[in-house]
């Protein structure tokens, strides 16, 4: 599952067994194993069985179309929020990327949102206006706000990739987004070095600059350009999926 769990909790006076309960319960949640909680992600079809984008992107599998939410997936909502939570006083679904929702599954979701019953469903989507209207009037809107600079570096370093806070123009594009700074490194550490160095030189002509180039690298090509903004010049590299 493509996300991050952060799991805090206030106390006063705990003693170890209740330290060693709370870290247990953390991972169960972050493996996906709490028998309370269902994560829904976008998935593809691939031999008629879902897949994530993840798994997609392991097996070098390539789709023009992105992933979405199936009918399939709703369906499994509906399954496991029919039996009553096990050790939570409520289950918990969590829909990612919601605005992925193919119409047949959203309209298929519109009376589990309407009677829940003993679960809570967060939709996780970019904004309200991504969503099918009948969807947002059945929701609490919950908007999240950027995060400071010291916020991004602590997740940052916690996920491993440190060395992104010495790229400003990666922190920039991500918009106070951790994830989208880690999306946006990786994706630039896919281009080859080479064709980064091109990409940077400055254009000669006008001509030159309006001209996209190609690259043909042994993975994939990339599709290259510049353009005169002002006095600016703005490089772009388009990857094609």
């Amino acid at each position: 599952m493509g996300y991050w769990i952060l799991l805090r909790v206030k106390r006063f006076g705990g003693n170890l067994a209740e330290e060693k309960a709370i870290a247990s319960l953390q991972n169960r949640v972050r493996q996906g194993n709490h028998p309370d909680l269902w994560w829904v992600e976008p998935t593809y079809l691939y031999n008629g069985v879902r897949i994530s984008a993840q798994e997609a992107a392991q097996k070098g599998v390539k789709r023009k179309a992105p992933p979405q939410i199936r009918l399939e997936q709703v369906r499994e909502i509906t399954q496991f929020l029919g039996r009553p939570p096990l050790e939570a006083a409520r289950s918990l679904v969590v829909l990612e990327q919601a605005e992925t929702m193919a119409e047949a599954a959203a309209n298929a979701l519109l009376k589990t949102l309407e009677e829940p019953g003993q679960a809570t469903l967060i939709l996780i989507a970019p904004s309200p206006d991504a969503l099918l209207p009948t969807l947002v009037s059945r929701c609490q809107r919950i908007p999240f706000y950027r995060l400071k600079q010291e916020v991004i570096a602590q997740v940052l370093k916690q996920a491993g990739h440190e060395e992104i806070l010495g790229h400003s123009e990666i922190l920039a594009i991500a918009q106070e987004s951790p994830g989208e700074a880690i999306e946006s490194w990786q994706q630039l550490q896919a281009i080859p070095a080479q064709l980064l160095q091109e990409v940077k030189q400055v254009p000669k002509t006008l001509r030159d600059a309006l001209e996209p180039k190609i690259r043909k690298t042994e993975e994939r090509s990339y599709i290259w350009t510049s353009l005169i903004c002002g006095t600016a010049i703005i490089h772009i590299v388009i990857i094609p999926a």
